[in-house]
């Protein structure tokens, strides 16, 4: 998910299998190919892997071959902006992506791989107020 400092969000989901470290990083490279795509100079970066904060950041190093391919990759991209911040993020405060991700792991067999999302701000359909009827005795 990217997020322009005005708010505007960009959502985009994956329709391959990996592992969470590596999702983490094919998330992170797309983010930063689109930002980069874009012109932005500053980047502000929250990832929910403490790991790969911890490896892009210089304070891990990776081990695994693949691993390893994609921090590299990482560091190549992360040379084009004039400045970046990296930060971890717990999942309990990653939550819209987080419902995302799930909601791209759902098979969608014969649906549009799309998926829109509308906030619609009040009911379509009002439900009419009815006043209590009195029934009084006598002539009124």
């Amino acid at each position: 998910m990217l997020v322009s400092p005005e708010g505007k969000e960009y959502t985009y989901a994956f329709e391959f299998e990996t592992t969470n470290n590596k999702a983490e990083y094919e998330a992170l490279l797309t983010g930063l190919r689109i930002a980069a795509d874009m012109k932005i100079e500053d980047l502000s970066i929250f990832v929910e892997s403490q790991l790969v904060a911890n490896q892009v950041q210089g304070l891990f190093e990776a081990r695994q071959p693949m691993i390893k391919q994609y921090l590299e990759k990482t560091k190549e991209l992360l040379r084009s902006f004039n400045s970046y911040t990296v930060e971890h993020v717990r999942r309990d405060q990653n939550k819209k992506p987080d419902a995302l991700s799930k909601l791209a792991s759902m098979t969608f067999l014969r649906l549009a791989k799309e998926v829109l999302v509308e906030v619609l701000p009040e009911k379509l359909i009002v439900q009419k107020e009815v006043a209590d009827i009195i029934k009084e005795e006598g002539e009124n």
